[in-house]
């Protein structure tokens, strides 16, 4: 008997360099079906940016600026969570895994004196709002920064000005009132 078994092979072992390509189909797998964490997702509160549209299964990607850069029209309130957002108008959401949206909250980043190019339709727009030079033709500036949920925030500005766009956020609540240039 002791024959017989020394004609059995053992049998192969995966060599590390099997290993390492499962690995990475493995990670590449993951990556693209929307298992790993988006750009967005890994934005933290009080992390600044803008929104661009994203892949086919991530709708939008939050893209990381200073806050201080021109670009960044946005800043995280809320961290990615599966509860909606206040403010929808400055969120948006991807689909997670088993029909899971992951929702980041933002709201505008903005003091007096601030120019963005199209406050007026940011409900439809989002993915375009930017900071811009207030040398902007169709620029809104923002005249008016409280840090509460007011209403009212545009009164005195709507008697002033041609054109304002109020900009009203609950959560934190900070309200904005903005004129277009040249109004």
């Amino acid at each position: 008997m002791s024959h017989r078994l020394r004609n059995i092979r053992p049998r192969r072992a995966i060599r590390p360099r099997g290993a390492v390509i499962v690995a990475v189909l493995t990670l590449t797998v993951l990556a693209t079906s929307g298992c790993g964490q988006s750009k967005s997702e890994s934005m933290k509160l009080g992390d600044c940016g803008y929104f661009t549209r994203g892949q086919a299964n991530r709708p939008f990607e939050l893209e990381h600026r200073s806050c201080t850069d021109p670009e960044a029209a946005l800043v995280v309130v809320r961290e990615a969570s599966t509860v909606r957002c206040p403010d929808y108008a400055f969120s948006r959401s991807n689909r997670g895994g088993a029909n899971k949206a992951s929702y980041v909250c933002t709201q505008l980043n903005a003091q007096i004196g601030d120019c963005f190019n199209n406050l007026r339709y940011r409900d439809f727009d989002v993915f375009d709002l930017r900071k811009v030079p207030c040398s902007t033709p169709g620029a809104y500036q923002v005249n008016t920064r409280v840090e509460r949920l007011d209403y009212t925030v545009c009164n005195t500005a709507n008697s002033k000005y041609g054109e304002t766009a109020e900009i009203r956020h609950t959560q934190p609540p900070v309200s904005f009132c903005s004129h277009r240039i040249g109004t």
